[in-house]
């Protein structure tokens, strides 16, 4: 293997690992939402999704070392009229990139966009499944920038709104920014999805 090669492998296992470090940070987050089948337009490679709700979703907190809920707030949201369409939240390779997230915008407290699947040959086979109906979930990830965490059995009042923590801490996250949504099997949002 050549020098160059070596260097370019470890830059990328870096980017990786720095990556994966970054996504384990009370900062990143991710969760599920489903697409609509109705909306599907053949020509254009495009479907309609809700890509968050302000569902509860289990996550596990690196920064605290334990199991919580979150509520986004959908109001709180940054949104781009453009983000990477991702396989399952990978970002690792070039390869990982299934189209764009085009028109995100929030309806109620749902956040909704148009999915663009790529013409590739690599993405033929996961377009073909979502169009199908076998793949309906999909996953917003994003960046956290304020939030606060209500420990079990307290409430608090934030953004105007009265939220309660269950048997396990609620963080609310009242300001985020959109910075991807994945194509995934599971996701932990039920509410957000391909619209059926």
């Amino acid at each position: 293997m050549s020098r160059m090669n070596i260097l370019r492998d470890h830059a990328l296992r870096s980017n990786a690992e720095n990556l994966r470090r970054a996504r384990r940070s009370p900062t990143w987050f991710s969760r599920a939402a489903t697409t609509n089948l109705d909306t599907v337009d053949r020509e254009n490679r495009t479907i309609n999704a809700v890509i968050a709700t302000e569902n509860p979703v289990v996550f596990y907190d690196y920064g605290s070392r334990r199991v919580m809920r979150e509520v986004l707030v959908a109001a709180g949201g940054r949104l781009s009229p453009w983000v990477p369409l991702l396989n399952s939240h990978q970002s690792w390779d070039l390869q990982s990139s299934l189209g764009s997230v085009l028109e995100s915008k929030m309806i109620k407290a749902e956040i909704t966009a148009r999915l663009q699947f790529s013409s590739t040959a690599d993405v033929d086979p996961i377009w073909q499944r979502v169009r199908d109906g076998h793949l309906r979930m999909i996953s917003i990830g994003g960046r956290r920038l304020t939030f606060t965490d209500i420990e079990p059995g307290q409430s608090a009042e934030i953004a105007g709104r009265r939220w309660v923590a269950g048997k396990q801490p609620l963080r609310v996250t009242t300001q985020w920014i959109q910075r991807e949504a994945s194509v995934v099997i599971f996701g932990a949002d039920g509410g957000a999805s391909t619209d059926i």
